[in-house]
This record gives structure tokens, C-alpha cells and sequence, in this order.
């Protein structure tokens, strides 16, 4: 992260978009809250991590040609610049850190 401890957040849910400024340190975790089927887009996060702490969720990464499945328990190492993308395959929790 640069110093602006920030990451931009937007996503669908329901036909409804909405917009978020999360403000992430890797001393705090940040705990979401994602409905079934809910999008996230996460910029500058590069160098967080993120855990699957309930359901399952899609990610993506910028210039990853793999796509990532995580299930509860899992942890996926963010490590691209650019954006991630993020769908809630069921209702989930994932921890930012």
C-alpha cells in the first residue's frame, strides 16, 4: 500500500451499485461482509492479504492469468498492481489485512 492507507471499493449487489473508500493498514484488519453474487473491485491493495473466513468467493487479480477460489480457512497473498476483482460465490466473510 502507499501511504494513503487506502483502497477504492465499489460493487453490485442486487441491481444497486455503491461506493466505499476502505481505509486498510496491515496492523487492522478489515473484516467484509459480501451477499451471494455481490462484486468488489479493490485498488492499490498490493502486498495485503486476504482470508476467506466464511463461504466462497472468485478473485482476480491485474496481469494474473490465474484466477483464484477461495473456500472458508483459505488465504490468498495479494501481490499485483492494479486492480482486484472480487465475486461472492455464496454469502461470505473475508478479512483484509
Amino acid at each position: 500500500m502507499n501511504t494513503k492507507d487506502s483502497a477504492v471499493c465499489v460493487g453490485r449487489s442486487r441491481g444497486h451499485a455503491w461506493w466505499e473508500r476502505l481505509i486498510v493498514r496491515s496492523s487492522s484488519p478489515r473484516e467484509l461482509r459480501l451477499e451471494k453474487g455481490q462484486l468488489l473491485s479493490l485498488d492499490n491493495v498490493r502486498g495485503l492479504g486476504l482470508r476467506c473466513l466464511h463461504g466462497e468467493t472468485w478473485i482476480t487479480q491485474s496481469d494474473d492469468e490465474q484466477d483464484h477460489l477461495l473456500e472458508a480457512g483459505d488465504s490468498l497473498a495479494l501481490d499485483r498492481t492494479g486492480r482486484v476483482v472480487i465475486e461472492a460465490l455464496s454469502l461470505c466473510r473475508l478479512s483484509i489485512r
